[in-house]
């Protein structure tokens, strides 16, 4: 067992700072080493060196540093130096900055570390080929997470001891209550970097320090492969008032066992899901600058190229959101000038669109608030487009979001679809239930006898394409579902994945519905996620009455997952997780992979190696419609 002491900001407060672990080494030591987050060296000009940054009695021999001390810079007060020590080094005996980002061993332990801050018109290298590395100012770049992310791609890579950042991660509230965030934040939503949670996500410390917001706070811990990862947020050494600084303490002991010496760790009982597998990533370029003839451009609603505008596009709003709750928190960011909520057969759509008063006020909320909460749900953030010209139409996207919406699925049988029942080809011996508009039929090799397809009669490529009167039924056969299988004490897990094909004409809706016994449910969430995080597949959450179709575009590819969730006064919820496919590249079979690892069936993952016999196949679907009458939609 390794013992430490972590600090927070000292902002070159280092006799102070010294001082205190001198003591604290003495009375409860000894400690191996001191490691420091958030802003180390006072704030000074670039002229200045490493003896006025605070350092001078320890670089003159005047006074000693009672432990090795490493730290990470995120203040003004590096400037110079640490773009002269990109790598890092030592700065006097016993003080070694450890640099831009990397994994080294300390005391025998695996540590993480990240300098500096987030700053999205730095963070993405330049589209005019710029490819210079190390900080713009003290923003650090893509380059400096991408280092993080390579080593966690390592064969045998599990995790690290310790990860320090400056700043907090973008996320870290999710799954939490209220009473559980830090109280001296008045918008703890709204604070940390997108891409220290991604770099959380990736190195899966035992421990995550950060500072810089002068709060001393303890995040309960969350999921990860092997072990629970604990954040944990230092106050500031030099805290604005004596009471500050007896609330929010800045040096913290630690006891730490290295991850090589431990199994899988027992998660505590209070231990949430992992809060950044649905946190945006950085955007992929940093906001454009306006072009010259001030023409603003157009964006589609969830792309990566777009033109800076006044006008702000918010999706995956919670559907009871207020005007006046987006008019509060997005005035932190500027003057707003108008607020549209576009309205459906007469329900809020879960999207906004917000004008500000000039455009860098747009960009600021941008690169500030996108991946924040309200009212519980994580919204996402894009320039809007044709800002101007459409400011008029408040009762739906901008014109050529619009269009989107009215383009036509194909729908025409294809000769190569395994499910258009004017193929001669189909299987129809698997059929086990026709309505109006839907077909369930059994899964070719299912994980288990009962897995089940729900198919629309007509073609359609994916129930973002399906007329209202199809989904409905659609619903209705879920709940039809959802029913059977709990007479038979069986929850259900049900994903469908929309991915364009290379012949997009034989695309034909299936989702997928796999009963699991109720004793698995609580098992359900957790394996999709921890699952989602290895594969590097980021989930949202959808509310429980929640409709993609009001999230997503036709066009958008996605996997959408729903899963048991909790009993409750109103009935039974349903978990929905949603994750955008950016491209067309998604595992294939990673809805049959989860539902298999909920089942504790692994190797049922491949269909090929469920197959059995037509005569199987015809005996299971007699057994399942028989049992399935009664609950099938409008039966008598």
């Amino acid at each position: 067992m390794v013992k430490i002491l972590v600090a927070g900001d000292s902002s070159g407060s280092l006799v102070q700072l010294f001082s205190r672990v001198e003591t604290v080494n003495k009375q409860h030591g000894p400690f191996e080493a001191l490691l420091c987050v958030g802003a180390f060296m006072q704030d000074l000009s670039s002229t200045e060196s490493a003896q006025s940054s605070g350092l001078a009695p320890y670089v003159s021999g005047e006074k000693k540093v009672p432990l090795p001390t490493y730290f990470v810079e995120g203040g003004s007060g590096g400037g110079a130096l640490l773009h002269a020590m990109p790598d890092g080094g030592e700065l006097c005996e016993n003080v070694t900055f450890l640099g831009r980002s990397g994994v080294r061993e300390i005391c025998g332990l695996q540590v993480a570390y990240l300098s500096g801050i987030y700053d999205p018109l730095s963070y993405r290298v330049a589209e005019d080929g710029n490819t210079a590395a190390g900080y713009t100012g003290l923003a650090y770049r893509e380059t400096d997470i991408q280092r993080l992310h390579e080593i966690s791609k390592q064969d045998g890579f599990r995790g690290v001891d310790l990860l320090l950042t400056s700043e907090w991660p973008k996320g870290y509230q999710h799954f939490l209550t209220p009473e559980l965030l830090p109280a001296d934040l008045t918008q703890p939503a709204s604070v940390g970097s997108p891409a220290v949670a991604a770099v959380a996500l990736q190195m899966r410390p035992r421990y995550h320090f950060a500072g810089m917001e002068g709060v001393f706070y303890q995040r309960l811990p969350y999921q990860n492969d092997s072990h629970v990862t604990r954040l944990i947020c230092m106050g500031k050494v030099n805290a604005a008032s004596p009471e500050m600084a007896k609330k929010h303490k800045f040096l913290h002991a630690l006891n730490v066992t290295p991850l090589t010496a431990m199994d899988k760790e027992q998660q505590p009982p209070n231990t949430t899901v992992n809060p950044y597998s649905n946190v945006p990533e950085p955007p992929k370029q940093a906001p454009k600058r306006a072009r010259d003839d001030n023409s603003t451009g157009g964006q589609e609603q969830h792309g990566t190229e777009f033109a800076r505008s006044k006008r702000l596009y918010v999706g995956n709003l919670n559907y009871k959101t207020q005007e006046l709750t987006l008019q509060q928190f997005f005035s932190q960011a500027g003057a707003i000038t108008n607020i549209a909520i576009p309205i459906k057969d007469g329900r809020p759509r879960g999207m906004a669109f917000i004008d500000f008063e000039t455009e860098e006020q747009a960009e600021a909320a941008l690169a500030t608030l996108n991946g924040s909460e309200i009212d519980g749900r994580m919204i996402r953030i894009g320039y809007a487009a044709n800002a101007e010209g459409d400011r008029s139409r408040e009762d739906g996207p901008p014109r050529k979001q619009q269009r989107s919406y009215l383009s036509e699925p194909v729908v025409t049988p294809h000769a190569d679809c395994w499910f258009c029942l004017s193929n001669p080809k189909v299987e129809k011996h698997l059929i086990v239930s026709i309505g109006e508009n839907i077909y369930v039929a059994l899964a070719k090799g299912g994980i288990v006898p009962q897995h089940v397809l729900l198919l629309p009669i007509t073609h359609y490529p994916s129930y973002l394409a399906v007329p209202d009167d199809v989904a409905k039924e659609i619903e209705q056969y879920k709940d039809a579902l959802r029913s059977f299988f709990a007479s038979q004490n069986q929850e259900v897990v049900i994903f469908e994945r929309n991915v364009p094909m290379s012949n997009s004409s034989a695309m034909h809706m299936n989702i997928q519905v796999v009963p699991i016994p109720k004793e698995a449910a609580s098992e359900a969430r957790p394996t999709a996620e921890s699952m989602g995080h290895s594969n590097r597949i980021n989930f949202e959450s959808l509310p429980s009455d929640g409709d993609i179709r009001n999230v997503l575009s036709p066009s958008e590819p996605y996997f959408y997952l729903e899963l048991p969730g909790l009993n409750t006064a109103k009935g039974k919820l349903t978990e929905k997780l949603l994750h955008r496919i950016s491209g067309t590249r998604h595992p294939l079979q990673f809805g049959r992979d989860v539902a298999a690892h909920i089942l504790g069936m692994p190797d049922r993952a491949d269909w090929k190696a469920c197959r059995i016999s037509s005569d199987e196949e015809q005996k299971i679907a007699s057994a399942f419609k028989k049992q399935f009458k009664p609950f099938q939609p409008n039966s008598s």
